[in-house]
């Protein structure tokens, strides 16, 4: 299991892809502006880097939901957009951006409302601040906050959310009114793409270094909270029934098993996720805070916090792959170190070189097969080829699954070191450049060759597992060839896991016999909280899942996680 960028679902809209810090994009100092600014750029003209200043006006198009109409005044948008953001003093229909988190101390409460008066009669800006202080959504290149347009619509209500979608509000104007109103200081880069599936980041929160102190410094298990975005008592049941109802709205299941699991797993009781988070959160601090580098330890801290009041991960759908996603922060989306310390009562299980196997059976690599059917291990043969030792796993393993999930081959030796940087692991960029030329690795990505050009010619790819066409046409990754071929292996992980549901579901319907049950699914594997028998339940399960795996000639099976 991992939390590398390159294992998970194709991006969703919003997020910014293959951008480094600097690269293509403009950091937006916003400052009052008439309407003939808009933050969105489009245009030629130079800009000003400290000012967010339109030379030339933007061209605006069809593809970017949150602009105005062609035939429309500029003008007319901005003063309707101006007057979505003071209507949004207060909200009847507050839907809350899923991953952030609204409790805070009463204390921090004080002291950020007497730094920020606005944000006491002003709803919309709080609830923006709010995400802006506690989001775990990053970008995971740069560590930026990503502030997509349906979010930062979102945080000024229902119904501005819906203006957006239709282009009749522009959410950088709501940008610039939120910089001139409460952060001065707020800066972002400007690289909105709607068509390509980009969005902004922020460069810059703005926010007061003593309100950031304050926030980190808060003791969230044990005192008294209120919603800050609500300014009322905290309510975390009804954050997780918000969550819950959320669950299946903005996407649709792609197959029968991801709506059998969420709704498994969302059934969970939030006091088993609450207690492990109380029971180990001194210790996974001091983890967090021995981390390499500010922007990982924020991170953490950001999760930590957000766990402390609402621990329980509340599962929806992707957008392009059958893979379930934690709407909120969570044990299911926290760095794996903080999370094998909070779950360290539990077990935790994955599918052994799950990518690997399932490439070497769906692509036909007859003499892969028989490696890893005959116990061999890509993890022993790579450091051997590359002369490294197991402490280069991780890195290693980002290449791996970067070869099989779709990264350009280019990239495959940079994801390795960054993330060896990431971990603080010396590998050189020779090494990371020789992983390709090892024998499997070469014939792995001759072979996504083929697959790509069969894609190209058919136009499209059949997931066996669920009997189902995957459209290339209808694909919105930005790499959507790659991305195909990764949706129909993260479709093959879940079908070789659904017995371990279908045991969990038996566990379920027999109360008496109950005696444990899955707390996270993590792709390519699960953790389980077992009450008794632990032994010879986690026989049952690695023999369910064997069997399936073997009668379909699929080389893998379950192991524990160290």
């Amino acid at each position: 299991m991992s939390n590398d960028s390159s294992t998970k679902e194709p991006q969703n809209e919003g997020k910014p892809q293959g951008t480094k810090r600097g690269e293509g994009r403009t950091p937006k100092g916003v400052t009052e502006q008439d309407p003939s600014q808009d933050t969105r750029g489009g245009g030629t003209g130079k800009q000003d880097p400290r000012a967010c200043t339109v030379t030339n006006p933007p061209e605006f198009g069809p593809d970017r939901p949150s602009e105005p109409h062609r035939a429309e005044n500029k003008s007319d948008q901005y003063n309707r957009t101006e007057n979505f953001v003071r209507e949004a003093r207060n909200i009847d229909n507050l839907s809350l951006p899923a991953n952030m988190s609204p409790f805070v101390t009463r204390g921090f409460k004080d002291a950020a409302l007497e730094e920020y008066p606005i944000l006491e009669e002003h709803q919309g800006h709080r609830t923006f601040f709010t995400y802006l202080l506690t989001t775990v959504f990053t970008d995971d290149d740069t560590g930026e906050i990503v502030i997509p347009y349906k979010t930062i619509a979102r945080c000024y209500g229902q119904q501005a959310l819906e203006k957006a979608k239709n282009g009749n509000i522009t959410t950088g104007v709501i940008l610039n009114i939120f910089q001139s109103q409460v952060v001065d200081g707020f800066r972002y880069h400007d690289a909105y793409s709607a068509s390509a599936g980009k969005a902004r980041t922020v460069e810059h929160t703005g926010i007061d270094n003593s309100i950031i102190r304050a926030w980190e410094k808060q003791d969230l298990l044990s005192e008294d909270l209120i919603d800050f975005v609500r300014l009322k008592g905290k309510d975390s049941k009804n954050l997780r029934d918000e969550l819950k109802e959320r669950s299946g709205e903005e996407n649709s299941p792609h197959c029968e098993d991801a709506t059998e699991w969420r709704n498994y797993l969302n059934g969970r009781s939030s006091n088993l996720f609450t207690r492990a988070v109380k029971e180990n959160y001194g210790e996974a601090r001091e983890v967090a805070a021995i981390f390499d580098g500010r922007r990982k330890q924020k991170q953490a801290l950001r999760h930590l916090n957000a766990m402390a009041v609402q621990a329980q991960p509340i599962y929806g759908f992707s957008d392009n792959t059958v893979r379930l996603k934690s709407l909120n922060p969570s044990l299911a989306t926290v760095d794996k170190d903080i999370r094998h310390v909070i779950t360290q009562e539990w077990v935790e299980l994955d599918l052994s070189s799950a990518q690997l196997a399932v490439a070497a059976t769906e692509w036909e690599m007859t003499e892969l097969r028989d490696f890893l059917a005959n116990g061999g291990s890509i993890w022993d043969s790579l450091f051997d080829y590359l002369n490294l030792g197991y402490y280069a796993k991780g890195p290693l393993k980002k290449g791996l699954y970067s070869v099989v999930f779709g990264s350009p081959r280019f990239q495959i030796p940079e994801n390795i070191s960054d993330e060896a940087e990431e971990e603080g692991i010396d590998i050189s960029s020779d090494t990371a450049s020789k992983f390709l030329e090892h024998p499997i690795i070469e014939e792995l990505l001759e072979e996504r060759e083929r697959r790509i050009e069969a894609i190209e010619e058919n136009g499209g790819i059949r997931d066996d597992a669920y009997d189902r066409w995957i459209s290339l046409e209808e694909c919105t990754a930005q790499n959507p060839k790659l991305s195909l071929l990764a949706q129909v292996a993260q479709a093959r992980e879940m079908w070789l896991l659904r017995p371990v549901l279908d045991l969990a579901l038996e566990q379920e319907n027999d109360r008496e016999r109950h005696a444990w049950q899955v707390t996270l699914l993590q792709h390519d594997g699960f953790s389980v909280h077992f009450t008794r028998s632990r032994e010879y339940h986690l026989d049952r399960i690695k023999e369910a899942v064997k069997q399936r795996a073997e009668r379909h000639g699929y080389p893998t099976e379950l192991e524990v996680e160290n």
